[in-house]
């Protein structure tokens, strides 16, 4: 999961770039249209018919518009984004679990039940000894930090499941 995140957020730039660059076209070709639409209606063509055209353009390049706006704050944002900064803060929220799992046994079932989409897997180490355990789950920063704060009190599936191994 942390590495398909990375991922996006090393591509996210260069798709953003990509964007803005067909979406500014767009805009200068639909404005080149609407000036040409105007010239016609000035030169004495049919007002009634052109000002359709008109209108319907407008409203497709006001809607580029709109997505090339929203597209160069998504850039913004690439452009701002903090890999260190990211890294050292998930550090410290899954410290913080992980803290929060061996202190509180009531809290990290709740984390468990809320996070796991499957049963646990549990099956002696032999090498290490003690246990190993296995599950596939799923975090959000936010919905971790609402389990640790036990805002989130219900499982969103079924309650968890101990499955042995084999």
């Amino acid at each position: 999961m942390l590495a398909d995140r990375l991922k996006e957020l090393a591509e996210a730039p260069e798709a953003a770039k990509a964007e803005i660059a067909a979406l500014t076209a767009e805009v200068k070709r639909l404005d080149g249209a609407l000036g040409r639409l105007l010239d016609a209606i000035e030169a004495g063509g049919d007002a009634k018919s052109l000002a359709a055209r008109v209108n319907e353009t407008q409203r497709q390049r006001d809607t580029v518009a709109a997505k090339l706006e929203h597209a160069s704050g998504q850039q913004i944002e690439a452009d701002g984004f903090d890999l260190e900064l990211w890294l050292t803060e998930s550090a410290k929220l899954l410290a913080g679990a992980r803290n929060f799992l061996e202190t509180d046994p009531e809290g990290g079932r709740r984390v468990l039940r809320t996070a796991l989409s499957k049963g646990l897997t549990v099956r002696p180490d032999p090498i290490e000894g003690g246990w190993v355990f296995e599950g596939v789950g799923q975090f959000s920063e936010s919905g971790l930090r609402a389990v640790i704060e036990g805002r989130v009190t219900t499982p969103t599936h079924d309650p968890l499941k101990l499955v042995p191994p084999g």
